[in-house]
């Protein structure tokens, strides 16, 4: 991120988490929907029944929720992490809006997850995403390391499964 986009992102937009301010995650469900229905996703109950009630499913025995907004409180980006046993975390709902991408936002998001997750003491992450998605090799600098590949069938057509881990502690 360069200085120019750190300054920004300081000065224009605000990192929340669910569990400082609860009013932020009909925001929040409300953004990742419009975003999914853009991008052709599908929206059925198996995809995105944790966004029907973020407060709960993300819940601090339970994981983490994380929102970026702007001055108009408009969410602009959106990641979380779910806890699973041996103190691994799975991450999910990484989503930048399309006009605020390549400016660090992803990034910015992620390392503010591990520093929780670290201080939590989890010790590993993992996460799958869509290779059409273009972000494993993001992942791979952020120190991720692919796990498996698979190929499967979307509602947009053939896709690559990439299920990958970074070890935090």
């Amino acid at each position: 991120m360069t200085e120019k986009n750190n300054k920004r992102l300081d000065s224009n937009l605000r990192f929340l988490s669910i569990l400082e301010d609860e009013s932020i995650a009909s925001l929040a469900s409300a953004f990742l929907l419009k975003l999914y229905e853009s991008m052709g996703l599908s929206i059925d109950e198996e995809y995105v029944g944790d966004l029907a009630d973020i407060n709960f499913s993300f819940s601090r025995e339970k994981g983490n929720f994380f929102v970026i907004t702007s001055e108009e409180n408009d969410v602009v980006a959106t990641t979380a992490y779910l806890l699973r046993e041996n103190n691994v975390a799975y991450l999910t709902r990484l989503a930048v809006a399309p006009e605020y991408r390549k400016k660090g936002l992803a990034r910015f998001t992620y390392k503010k997850m591990v520093e929780e997750m670290k201080a939590r003491g989890i010790k590993k992450a993992v996460f799958s995403t869509l290779k059409s998605f273009g972000m494993v090799e993001a992942y791979k600098r952020w120190g991720f390391s692919v796990v498996s590949e698979e190929k499967i069938v979307t509602g947009r057509g053939d896709d690559i499964e990439v299920v990958m881990e970074n070890i935090l502690i």
